[in-house]
């Protein structure tokens, strides 16, 4: 199930919010190498604010297994002030109804994203539950599009999850990964699609700040 945080100092779920930050240690620093902010086990870096929002998957022992980060475009996101190149001349999104996601992460275990080096078909419930959970989330939020970098890795795993990008950028080396950004519908339709491709077609979402009764999948 997925749970939902808005707010980088978000007191009343400060200790899900620590969780998740050595998660994503444990994810872009130990296992994938990438040269991201960690300090003492934790990574964060300026993208986490009190306007950050944050997606939390748990599986069914209660632990954190994944994560997903939104960003609001009117203020500054990674593919505006970080990754600028992967843009190749076009124009920053700013718009209330675009937003940017990342630092998508799952950790490795029974449900976890297979290691792309085994190729295997098959896609873990973590993170089909991830992607059902934001389409779901900007449906409700009235987020029509949003942007992401991501790697090949993650290039690999959209058709299985059944995700088509409007816009793509070329593949580009940044650092020990080959990035590549994109851009994203997201409406009831894509998410139906979502459901379909996964065969998950159930609310994934249990607590959001937004309201009580959750959009069904």
């Amino acid at each position: 199930m997925i749970d939902i945080i808005v707010g980088h100092h978000n007191a009343a779920h400060r200790d899900a919010l620590t969780a998740m930050y050595q998660l994503r240690h444990r994810v872009f620093s130990e296992r994938l190498g990438w040269q991201v902010n960690s300090q003492h086990g934790l990574e964060m870096d300026d993208y986490d604010r009190d306007d950050t929002t944050y997606l939390l998957a748990y599986d069914d022992n209660e632990k954190l297994c994944g994560t997903w980060r939104l960003l609001p475009t009117q203020h500054p996101y990674m593919l505006k002030n970080t990754f600028p190149q992967l843009l190749q001349g076009h124009a920053p999104p700013a718009h209330a109804t675009i937003w940017e996601t990342s630092r998508f992460a799952v950790e490795q275990g029974p449900s976890s994203l297979q290691d792309d080096t085994q190729a295997s078909p098959q896609v873990n419930r973590i993170t089909q539950e991830l992607f059902i959970g934001l389409v779901a989330h900007c449906v409700a939020q009235k987020i029509e599009k949003v942007y992401t970098v991501y790697d090949i890795r993650i290039a690999r795993l959209l058709p299985r999850v059944g995700c088509t990008p409007f816009w793509r950028s070329k593949p580009m080396k940044i650092g020990v990964t080959t990035a590549l950004a994109g851009g994203f519908t997201t409406n009831q339709q894509v998410l139906d699609t979502i459901c379909r491709k996964t065969g998950m077609n159930k609310n994934v979402l249990r607590h959001t700040p937004w309201h009580r009764h959750n959009v069904a999948a």
